[in-house]
């Protein structure tokens, strides 16, 4: 693998292992490394790569819509690419919540936050306002 390149090599702790392959596996798909990668965020049983382009791409554990692509309660294998959000400055991982900040300063929420709205799936990443919460 070259500079920029991720790969996993290892088990990946956590009550999920059981149900999942070991490792090591590339942490792209079908025998490829992820590339021109600029940094990575590990959280609770979920990981994110930030690429130079400034986008990301997040799997692992996804319980609570933290990996950003539109689904909770599952788990992703292969680095999943989050559509949503570009320009991607930086990316910080926690137990539910996921946040990524923009190159323009603009905070957004992935997964699980702590007000509801009325059809808030807290599946979709968000644009949080000044005070944090999640702007419709």
């Amino acid at each position: 693998m070259g500079d920029g390149d991720v790969g996993c090599d290892g088990e990946w702790g956590g009550e999920h292992v059981a149900r999942r392959p070991r490792w090591p596996q590339p942490a792209a798909g079908a025998g490829e490394a992820l590339t021109n990668v600029k940094s990575i965020s590990l959280g609770f049983g979920s990981a994110a790569a930030l690429l130079h382009d400034g986008t990301l791409r997040m799997w692992g554990f996804d319980g609570y819509g933290q990996i950003g692509v539109g689904t909770s309660g599952s788990y992703h294998l292969r680095p999943m690419a989050v559509k949503v959000i570009t320009n991607v400055a930086s990316v910080h991982l926690g137990n539910m919540p996921s946040f990524a900040v923009r190159s323009d300063g603009s905070l957004w929420i992935l997964g699980k936050r702590v007000e509801r709205r009325a059809g808030d799936t807290r599946q979709k990443p968000a644009r949080a306002d000044a005070a944090g919460a999640a702007v419709a």
